[in-house]
């Protein structure tokens, strides 16, 4: 199944654009199973999330996480309970706040400008995966992917839609092997390293 897990909505993140129900419609035209909704620390729930299945008529599978941001690292989180994410003095915090929800850690387009964890950083932190493939930083550090693979990390790729210049829902995805049917087994998949990334859709 191909989702798209690296999203942001008009409705609750302060610096995009496209209102939740928009992007539906945006995933479907795209082809896709499912999106990640991942807001800027905060997670949607359940009702808001069944709301929006209703409205936008199904079809698609759509799930939340969230995005916490630190000054040089940007975490992806799934798996966490849904509301406003609690205020972490840094990234080991955090993580530690995952783990104690079984959630998945997915360090966000570390090869810069603003972000970039090297293979040293990484191996300290205990995160579960890396996003090779970013859709609005369209970039990618081959050699990186090499190390990481020998670190046995998940590999994941996103769009990170804001609705901003040519941000594409689906430019960048990930692919997941078996039926996805809720965030537990995106949270699985990822924990188990059972990802590949999908690159850069022109």
């Amino acid at each position: 199944m191909i989702f798209d897990i690296h999203i942001h909505t008009f409705d609750h993140s302060p610096d995009a654009r496209v209102p939740a129900s928009e992007i539906i419609r945006m995933a479907k035209a795209a082809a896709l199973d499912g999106i990640v909704l991942t807001e800027h620390d905060y997670i949607w729930f359940p009702h808001e999330l069944e709301t929006l299945r209703r409205v936008t008529g199904g079809g698609l599978r759509v799930f939340s996480g969230a995005e916490i941001c630190f000054p040089d690292m940007h975490l992806l989180v799934y798996g966490c309970p849904s509301g406003p994410v609690p205020v972490f003095t840094g990234p080991r915090d955090s993580i530690a706040w995952v783990r104690q929800q079984g959630g998945a850690v997915v360090v966000a387009h570390p090869f810069g400008p603003d972000t970039v964890v090297d293979r040293v950083t990484l191996s300290g932190l205990g995160v579960d995966g890396v996003e090779v493939f970013n859709g609005r930083r369209k970039q990618m550090n081959s050699d990186a992917c090499g190390w990481m693979g020998a670190m046995e990390l998940a590999v994941t790729g996103g769009t990170d839609f804001h609705g901003r210049n040519d941000d594409r829902i689906g430019r960048c995805a990930t692919v997941f092997p078996e039926t996805i049917s809720s965030i537990g087994d995106i949270v699985r998949a990822i924990r188990d390293r059972r990802t590949a990334p999908i690159a850069p859709v022109t």
